[in-house]
């Protein structure tokens, strides 16, 4: 549990660290977001920097290096996971930037990509010795094996956390306040 804590503290600071000097490039670059045209009231919100989700993922690369025991399986395998959804995310934006508009990946696109990183890490898990189809019960240490209903179950996990945050993210930092409330079921 110490080494988590570690984790979250060391990510918190190097987030804090380099989230100035990112965002004032992303404003020299002018990696703004673009507003829909028909929604008046965010019109001062035009330019707004916007890929901020490379902070936390340099910081959470950073951080589970510094950090990492002698099992490294889990964890490499946990930032390869957060790579690929972190993939997506970068594709959207990069989009949006490119294109001067606010659509990026189209919604279908976006689950498609998804579900296909969430059915390839799901067999993935299934199939290997060291991860399998065991999960543990919240708040029991109970341990059980959901056989092949692993495979369902977690690409429902991985589709329902990855959308729990994004489809809030956007403007007026809506993220912020999702995130907490669902960081601390995590906790």
């Amino acid at each position: 549990m110490l080494r988590f804590f570690l984790v979250f503290v060391a990510s918190l600071s190097i987030s804090c660290l380099i989230a100035f000097p990112i965002i004032t490039l992303c404003k020299k670059l002018k990696m703004g977001q673009t507003i829909l045209h028909y929604v008046d009231n965010h019109a001062g919100k035009n330019g707004t920097p916007t890929m901020g989700g490379l902070i936390f993922i340099f910081s959470c690369i950073v951080s589970s290096c510094i950090f990492i025991s002698q099992d490294v399986y889990i964890p490499i395998l946990s930032l390869i996971v957060m790579l690929a959804f972190s993939f997506l995310g970068f594709l959207d934006d990069f989009l949006k930037i490119k294109n001067r508009q606010n659509e990026g990946l189209k919604p279908y696109q976006k689950i498609i990509g998804q579900v296909a990183i969430s059915i390839i890490i799901a067999f993935f898990a299934y199939y290997n010795s060291n991860i399998g189809s065991q999960i543990y019960l919240p708040f029991s240490n109970k341990l059980i094996d959901l056989g092949w209903f692993y495979i369902p179950f977690c690409i429902f996990i991985f589709l329902a956390t990855t959308n729990a945050v994004n489809l809030t993210d956007g403007l007026d930092g809506l993220a912020g306040g999702v995130s907490f409330a669902f960081f601390v079921g995590f906790v």
